[in-house]
């Protein structure tokens, strides 16, 4: 991110990417967030702020705050067990219950996992699916807003790894 090439214009379409990457505060700049939101105001309600990153820490985290403003969307998608539209967490404890659900898997004796026992245990009916319909369940999702937005026009959405496809996998 270069914020002095962003103080010399305005910008009706700003796409920010990889904010995490920059520092939050620097001496000449100023805020980072408030730097690049400041190119677009002359816009109106016609600008676009597009703001991407792969999160570093919560705390201090720029990505993650522009998300807790918006309405921050996660992507669900219908359980292959009982339909209910699921956002896929790594683990989730289960209301009113000691189970866990989300990503599973065994172990052999010596701690290693099993090839082709990864399951996810649905938050919902508490039934384990696998990935081998992934590519359906992904086109079968959709955005459900999690929070009320503090400006309302402001969408965010979060995507994380368990959406990936089974040969982006291979290379994580």
């Amino acid at each position: 991110s270069n914020l002095k090439v962003m103080r010399r214009r305005n910008w009706r379409l700003t796409i920010a990417d990889d904010v995490d990457e920059a520092k939050s505060e620097t001496e000449k700049a100023g805020n980072t967030v408030t730097t690049i939101r400041s190119r677009s105001l002359s816009y109106g309600s016609n600008k676009k702020v597009f703001w991407c990153s792969s999160p570093l820490l919560e705390n201090g985290s720029i990505i993650y705050s522009v998300y807790l403003e918006g309405d921050q969307c996660k992507y669900h998608i219908p359980c292959q067990c009982c339909g209910t539209m699921i956002n896929l967490e790594w683990e989730i404890k289960i209301e009113g219950s000691n189970e866990v659900a989300g990503i599973t898997w065994k172990k052999d004796k010596a701690g290693l996992l099993i090839p082709n026992t990864v399951e996810y245990i649905c938050q919902s009916c508490g039934h384990a699916f696998n990935d081998k319909k992934k590519y359906e369940f992904n086109l079968a999702g959709q955005w459900q807003p999690t929070a009320k937005a503090i400006v309302s026009t402001t969408k965010s959405y979060q995507w994380n790894r368990l959406y990936a496809a089974p040969k982006m996998d291979k290379d994580a």
